[in-house]
């Protein structure tokens, strides 16, 4: 029998390290993806892992957070977070949950979303805002989600393959929605470089330091 273990903290090595190990696990699974919507929307993070007679077999990553939380958060309005916070809180997750063996990726969901109910009244929270499944399962993974009261939405998931040449990623574009605006962009003389030193980084996070505090959000805590 599968067993569902609930947490607030994790170890970030091993957790990612599983989510790593499963050709369907991506960033919005991993420890350090909780860090920095903890850090950045004061999400709070949930790590449900999955076992089975003490093995791991599956874990998920579920976020505590509020609906329009940008919003709630942005200028003056960031002291009503108190007030709407009973009203607004719900959880969300994307692209998971990780499995061990793909074979029993069913089963794992239908025991974390067995768990999620569990969360959701520990914390308040009145309901799932999202729930993304992985890109590769489908609509092959929804019959958990229905079993448990959840609606179904197709969206659109665009993936682009960066490693052609950078004439075809070009020519792959759409005119107004994506060409316009790069070209724009070139004129107006913007320029984009990765970040290679220290000092650019301290930069940087001074940037978006002032960006945030602009719009009423608290600053990003610098750390190494």
């Amino acid at each position: 029998m599968l067993q569902v273990r609930i947490a607030r903290e994790t170890e970030t090595e091993t957790w990612d390290a599983r989510v790593a190990a499963d050709p369907c696990g991506t960033i919005f699974q991993t420890a350090q993806w909780a860090d920095y919507l903890s850090a950045y929307l004061d999400d709070t993070p949930h790590f449900l892992t999955v076992e089975e007679n003490g093995d791991v077999i599956g874990q998920l990553l579920v976020l505590e957070t509020l609906r329009g939380q940008e919003s709630v958060l942005a200028g003056g309005r960031r002291r009503l977070r108190p007030a709407v916070t009973r009203l607004l809180k719900v959880l969300q997750w994307r692209q998971g949950p990780v499995v061990a063996r793909s074979a029993r990726r069913s089963e794992v969901l239908r025991a974390c979303l067995g768990a999620v109910k569990d969360v959701a009244r520990q914390c308040g929270a009145t309901g799932v805002e999202e729930a993304f499944l992985p890109v590769e399962q489908g609509v092959a993974g929804r019959p958990p989600f229905l079993e448990h009261g959840y609606r179904a939405e197709s969206r659109a998931t665009i993936l682009i393959d960066v490693r052609k040449p950078l004439e075809q990623l070009w020519d792959g574009l759409k005119k107004d929605v994506a060409r316009t605006p790069i070209r724009k962009a070139q004129k107006q003389g913007v320029r984009v470089r990765q970040v290679q030193y220290a000092a650019e980084v301290r930069q940087f996070a001074e940037l978006v330091s002032a960006w945030r505090r602009a719009e009423g959000f608290p600053p990003y805590e610098a750390v190494r």
